[in-house]
């Protein structure tokens, strides 16, 4: 038996899953699926951003039990990320880890990986749209623009996975040139407003949207004559989808600026068409000091209401404006302050992009001014109804982020006050945060996997401070369970209310230990 740990995205889930049904298929033995760290996700599941990508395709779908995964981890060979070799191989074998995702490394059952990674159900109309098209094009490139997740994740932005420069697309361009002057190119991206703006080609090019899912996308790619990919194994495995025997797969390798000028110092006509001959391959280099400033939609959206809260609200914004988190906005109600709010309000500001700023000329409840700020302006995945004396940390966005990751519907980290010469402040104390997490856990049952009903209650009885401790939601959410403020209510019992229906209908409730967010001092 051949068992294989599915982890991460699509294209590291196909390129395990081939790995692993080349070696039961050399083997002659059966191939099942450990999916423990890619779960289903369902409604008795909680929401994953990484979770089980390869269920709409015709594979051997064959799922391994836990008592299954833990005899061959106990029992037999445990592989990472590269084949054994096969003489002499017995037993069970427990694979996982990140494998090959080139063609080259599953080429003796190419046909077989062809065949079962085509969907169960027919394309979407507007999919089926785009994949006659691209057959029907005399000589379609692939052209697959990553940046979501690459530039939203603090940690991918500063590791290896670089936002690749528009001048490495165009020099991938100007080599097919020189053979294929019946080029039209499609341009694949989660980004694509930055694209159009960004990219200009002189060659036919079709922008690929309206496509419904991931699977559907990856595999129009893959009907491409030719693959254009950044550093992403997304496109890297469409490409090595591609059936076409002539095929030119671009990848990127980071240079410095002087290598990337001696490589484009040396493409004469005659080392291109060189380029050209060489099988499969090619690897083209860009300036890794050198990458593009990109713009994408706020991936978080504060919303901020003032009530004549000059005191305090130049802290506020302080707090807010210098997040090390680059992709969120902030939207200022200020609700006909008059006392100087909206001067401090504007002078703050000034200049700055991310910035939505309106000031009523009438005074309405907070919750009307949430709910107008959320359902017309708000473009971020989770938001935060924020008011004129709340303050964050520094980086209290780069560590919901890391928690938002999973999808939870609602974050609500815990608050720890500490009187001090600044007022009171969260300062995360290890020690009491700890006992509150065991507090916690023992009471709800390990609530960060259940839904918030328990959270709620304890919202209710005072066990939770509703006030004292940064809520974030996830607007989705909020959305599909039509979730807003009662505008009935005041202020407070407004907020109140809207936290613990939120709870009550959470799948999904997250509690972080990360201390986000500085308390006012009365």
């Amino acid at each position: 038996m051949v068992i294989v740990q599915l982890a991460g995205g699509l294209g590291n889930q196909f390129a395990q899953y081939v790995s692993a049904r080349l070696l039961a298929y050399k083997l002659g033995t059966e191939l099942k699926l450990d999916i423990t760290s890619a779960p289903i996700s369902n409604e008795e599941k909680p929401r994953f951003h990484i979770h089980y990508r390869l269920g709409e395709f015709n594979i051997i779908e064959n799922f391994a039990t836990v008592e299954e995964i833990k005899h061959v981890k106990e029992n037999g060979l445990i592989n990472k990320g590269k084949l054994p070799p096969l003489e002499g191989l017995q037993g069970d074998i427990y694979m996982q880890g990140q494998y090959p995702r080139s063609e080259e490394s599953f080429i003796d059952i190419i046909d077989i990986v062809r065949k079962e990674f085509t969907l169960k159900k027919p394309f979407n109309p507007k999919a089926e749209a785009w994949r006659q098209k691209i057959l029907s094009a005399e000589c379609a490139v692939s052209m697959h623009f990553r940046h979501g997740d690459f530039a939203y994740n603090p940690k991918l932005t500063a590791a290896c996975f670089n936002i690749t420069p528009i001048d490495y697309y165009c020099t991938c361009i100007d080599i097919l040139k020189q053979r294929y002057n019946n080029m039209t190119v499609f341009i694949f991206s989660d980004n694509l407003p930055w694209v159009k703006k960004n990219l200009h080609l002189d060659v036919p090019t079709e922008f690929v949207e309206g496509v419904e899912t991931d699977n559907e996308e990856w595999l129009l790619m893959s009907y491409c004559k030719h693959n254009i990919n950044p550093n992403s194994s997304f496109s890297e495995c469409a490409a090595s989808l591609n059936s076409n025997p002539d095929k030119k797969i671009f990848s990127p390798r980071a240079s410095t600026a002087s290598g990337v000028q001696q490589f484009l110092d040396s493409l004469t006509p005659a080392q291109k068409d060189s380029l050209l001959d060489a099988k499969g391959y090619i690897k083209v280099p860009f300036d890794y000091y050198n990458q593009p400033d990109i713009t994408i939609r706020p991936f978080f959206s504060l919303l901020l209401v003032v009530n004549n809260d000059a005191a305090t609200i130049a802290n506020t914004l302080d707090s807010l404006l210098n997040q090390d988190y680059k992709y969120y906005e902030v939207i200022i109600i200020d609700n006909a302050s008059s006392d100087g709010s909206d001067e401090i309000c504007r002078e703050k500001i000034a200049g700055k992009k991310n910035i939505t700023y309106r000031r009523l000329h009438s005074k309405v409840k907070n919750a009307d001014a949430w709910n107008v700020a959320n359902s017309i302006w708000a473009e971020g995945e989770y938001v935060s109804f924020l008011k004129g004396n709340d303050r964050f940390t520094p980086d209290a966005l780069t560590n919901l982020y890391f928690v938002s990751e999973r999808r939870p519907d609602v974050i609500a980290p815990f608050a720890y006050l500490e009187q001090n010469e600044n007022g009171n402040i969260i300062i995360g104390n290890e020690k009491f945060i700890k006992k509150q997490d065991r507090f916690f856990q023992k009471a709800t049952k390990n609530v960060p996997s259940t839904n918030g009903q328990d959270a709620a209650k304890m919202l209710l009885n005072g066990q939770i401070n509703s006030f004292l401790s940064l809520k974030i939601f996830y607007r989705h959410f909020l959305e599909e369970n039509k979730i807003k403020f009662d505008k009935r209510l005041n202020d407070d019992k407004a907020e109140l209310f809207f936290q613990v229906e939120a709870f009550f209908k959470a799948k999904f409730l997250w509690y972080s230990s990360s201390p986000l967010y500085i308390a006012p001092k009365n």
